[in-house]
């Protein structure tokens, strides 16, 4: 009889049939449904008689709940089977209940597979309390990790809590910038190479991860567990284990990074200078680099505090080969004292140095005219920059992309002076040389 039907009728011809339980609701019957077009006549039969909905036909009807999702409202109280289970979630449109809903409400296994799952949903609406707690739940975290860490990595305050393996964090960390970099970094700082260890510490100067508070919340809601990370201290770590003053070349990075920090970042050159002589006692190796460094934070203070006192220490401190950096920051130095001082440093140098741009399209000669012309628009001399300007751009020996980098200090100068009053616009030129001295 039952193949009859298969064959022939439609559920309209048989709904009597149906009804009365002369026919039994069986995997046939809804697969000719489906192919008939006919799930909401049958779905009909069923609101109007719930006595056809025993527990066997129940789980018939959960095997095809991905060809509509509506049955599941006939289907509250069955007990789902995990690969039902997995297909409900995955059917879910998600209007009247979310996935972690349906998780929760029927007492879903901790299955790897329907869990990850839940978390790409979790994910799209940034649930990331649920997804920790999810994730805690996973038996094979790893194979999980390296499509999670993609999504992830875009909350960095977030995923020190999700505790990925150190290995992972190690192979993915050279990829990665900023507050990502320092997320990981963090995590890791004991065990990476001195570039790495340099590279945190210098992004630690200018960055801060900052406790998650909605996040915490929202996870003590959900859990009753209060959870939280320490933010470990870098600077101790390196100088209690001498990493700055290891025997590696490598470790060279770390001296510049501590002389940077104590003097450029925390201002405290007593801590600095303790530290240029341990290194003078302890390694020749990179000497002029971290004395040039020491250099740039003198010039750096002297300029932003207006100590001209500090000048003869800088002299003094001054090597035979001098980075174009450093003649930089002479000349954006000498700005806050005599831009004629800086015309002079500036006229000393700049037939020494190469028009050449590097891989940054940037030359030496570039350099030196974008600080000269700073040097002049800071003391309000619009007309001897824009001579210099005119200079460079008749001799022909920069590129347009350098030239457009000289024409651009016109609008910052511009841009400072909108109210046109020079007491309101030089502290704002003054915050523009401070950055550009930092960031040489």
């Amino acid at each position: 009889m039952m193949l009859r039907f298969i064959r022939f009728n439609s559920v309209s011809t048989i709904r009597p049939r149906i009804v009365s339980g002369e026919l039994q609701i069986t995997k046939g019957l809804i697969e000719k449904a489906i192919q008939n077009n006919e799930l909401p006549e049958l779905k009909e039969i069923f609101q109007q008689n719930k006595s056809l909905l025993s527990p066997p036909v129940k789980n018939t009807l959960a095997d095809f709940i991905s060809n509509d999702f509506s049955f599941y409202y006939l289907l509250k109280d069955h007990q789902w089977s995990v690969d039902q289970l997995k297909s409900l979630i995955k059917a879910n449109p998600g209007r009247v209940d979310s996935s972690w809903d349906l998780y929760t409400r029927h007492g879903a296994p901790e299955e790897d597979e329907l869990i990850h799952h839940i978390i790409e949903s979790l994910i799209e609406e940034e649930d990331w309390a649920k997804v920790l707690y999810l994730y805690q739940k996973l038996n094979d975290k790893k194979t999980f990790s390296e499509g999670f860490f993609e999504k992830l990595i875009e909350k960095p305050e977030i995923l020190p809590f999700f505790q990925l393996e150190k290995e992972f964090l190690q192979s993915r960390i050279k990829d990665l910038d900023g507050l990502a970099f320092l997320s990981v970094f963090q995590q890791i700082y004991k065990d990476v190479d001195f570039e790495i260890l340099a590279k945190g510490l210098g992004i630690n100067m200018k960055m801060k991860l900052e406790q998650p508070s909605q996040f915490i919340q929202d996870y003590k809601r959900l859990t009753g567990e209060t959870i939280s990370y320490s933010i470990p201290d870098i600077v101790e770590h390196i100088e209690s284990n001498k990493l700055d003053i290891h025997e590696q070349p490598e470790s060279l990075l770390v001296r510049m990074k501590l002389i940077e920090l104590y003097a450029m970042e925390k201002n405290d050159f007593e801590a600095a200078l303790k530290k240029y002589h341990q290194y003078q006692t302890h390694t020749d190796f990179g000497m002029e680099i971290i004395q040039n460094t020491l250099i740039q934070a003198y010039c750096l203070k002297a300029f932003n505090e207006s100590k001209p006192e500090l000048i003869p220490i800088i002299e003094a401190l001054m090597l035979e080969n001098i980075p174009i950096k450093i003649i930089q920051s002479l000349i954006l130095t000498h700005s806050q004292f005599d831009a004629d001082k800086s015309l002079e440093i500036y006229n000393k140098y700049i037939q020494q140095v190469s028009t050449k741009p590097n891989e940054s399209q940037r030359s030496s000669a570039g350099l030196l005219n974008e600080s000269i012309m700073l040097a002049y628009l800071y003391n309000n001399d619009r007309d001897f920059a824009t001579i210099i300007y005119d200079k460079v751009q008749n001799s022909g020996l920069l590129n347009e992309h350098e030239m457009s980098c000289l024409k651009r200090l016109f609008k910052v100068y511009g841009d400072a002076y909108i109210e046109d009053d020079w007491v309101k616009a030089k502290p704002i030129l003054h915050q523009h040389i401070y950055s550009t001295m930092r960031n040489l």
